[in-house]
């Protein structure tokens, strides 16, 4: 089974850093900002796209980048 967090989650940290999952407690891979940008623009930037893209474009079950 693939990663579905890039399809179905998105984890906010304090600062209003977006990242895909809990997984990402560092903010290695920022989607977006919800200071600077509503959830649904992150959700559905190019930003996300690629990060979908990754994840189904590989065999492993969590993509990090």
């Amino acid at each position: 089974m693939r990663c579905r967090h890039a399809f179905e989650t998105a984890c906010v940290h304090a600062n209003g850093d977006v990242v895909c999952s809990i997984i990402d407690g560092r903010g290695d891979y920022v989607l977006g900002n919800v200071y600077r940008q509503s959830l649904a623009d992150i959700f559905r930037s190019p930003r996300y796209w690629q990060l979908r893209d990754l994840v189904l474009s590989t065999t492993d079950t969590c993509v990090r980048s």
